[in-house]
């Protein structure tokens, strides 16, 4: 939904040469994808993951060429993979306190693919003797990394490229709740130029290397499932060349949005001009969503749509993008809802 606010944002630009429209990046406080109860106070991160052997998955390629399969340790990238999300989560300081478990839970000699839940029993013992009220894993961890090296016009080009996919795990004592299992799929790149390959390797990491700052990428992104935390997003406004049009624009610049609402009322309300009316919502709706009020913004955000909708016709770029916008304020408002029990909040918070 986000990338298709985003595309219809571009082509909107791109028709309109940008004309009449400003466009703006908004922070949101978003809610995280496991809700847990609200006695869950202390984690536990831990290691339930077996690393893959040095030689899987890594190749190194010379000119498109197999030159030998790399070698590339993953015990250490699943530590720091353990250790950087416990860090994060200290960071969101939305739990009281973050444990980390120093050794490995799974010492089975299985193939390192095979995912294994935490028994019952297990998750139990551990919260009893750590204190914690939950555990939070890496239960499955797999790196492939491919290195290539190339020339082009005398120069040589070095690339490194770390694809990550796994299973992050959720479990609570007692048996209160099934565990829950979120999906880590990521990726990361490097690409060095220089006029040798040895200077190339120079510049970039080691495979093990690779893979280390990989894990902690990959961490510090999974942690938004366990946390509330802050999402950029893209909005925008109508400006124009009116007085008072142009003082509600200079206050929402400023990010004052209760007095730029104050000043496109005021001209939503005298004007019969559909098109400045369709406008002057939009911008009332951005007004309310900034400033807390998520089903007021709604029904400005509907008004919108339905006036671009009459004048423009259905199939019209500002028609699209509001309706996409009336769909990404349905997202923000169930995401309040989901919030607020996360934060043990009576009413949708204000930002």
């Amino acid at each position: 939904m986000k990338q298709a606010l985003f595309t219809l944002l571009a082509m909107l630009c791109m028709f309109s040469a940008c004309s009449g429209i400003r466009y703006m990046e908004i922070e949101m406080y978003s809610p995280a994808e496991i809700t847990y109860p609200s006695g869950v106070r202390k984690v536990l991160i831990a290691d339930n993951a077996l690393p893959q052997p040095p030689d899987t998955n890594c190749v190194y390629l010379v000119g498109g060429i197999y030159r030998e399969k790399c070698s590339a340790a993953a015990d250490s990238a699943l530590r720091d993979a353990c250790r950087f999300l416990g860090k994060a989560l200290v960071e969101a300081n939305y739990f009281d306190d973050v444990l980390l478990l120093d050794e490995k839970l799974r010492k089975d000699s299985a193939n390192y693919y095979i995912y294994r839940k935490i028994p019952p029993e297990e998750v139990q013992a551990l919260c009893e003797e750590t204190g914690a009220d939950a555990i939070i894993t890496f239960d499955r961890l797999i790196f492939n990394t491919k290195k290539e090296i190339s020339k082009s016009e005398g120069y040589v080009n070095g690339a490194i490229s770390v694809y990550v996919n796994g299973i992050a795990g959720s479990y609570l004592p007692d048996g209160a709740e099934k565990p829950v299992a979120v999906l880590v799929s990521d990726s990361i790149f490097w690409s060095e130029w220089g006029e040798s390959e040895k200077q190339v390797n120079s510049l970039l990491p080691t495979p093990e290397e690779a893979l280390r700052i990989a894990a902690r990428y990959v961490s510090e992104k999974i942690c938004a499932a366990f946390v509330p935390h802050w999402e950029s997003g893209q909005r925008w406004i109508y400006t124009s060349s009116g007085s008072r049009w142009k003082e509600g624009t200079a206050y929402a610049i400023a990010e004052k949005w209760d007095a730029a609402a104050e000043c496109w009322q005021q001209l939503f309300d005298k004007t019969t001009n559909q098109q400045n009316r369709a406008r002057l919502a939009s911008n009332l709706a951005l007004c309310d969503e900034l400033t807390g009020k998520l089903e007021e913004a709604h029904a400005y955000a509907s008004t919108s749509a339905t006036l671009f909708a009459e004048f423009q016709g259905e199939e019209a770029l500002p028609t699209l993008l509001q309706n996409q916008y009336m769909k990404r304020l349905d997202q923000r408002i169930d995401d309040d809802r989901k919030l607020n029990l996360q934060l043990q909040l009576p009413a949708i918070m204000e930002f």
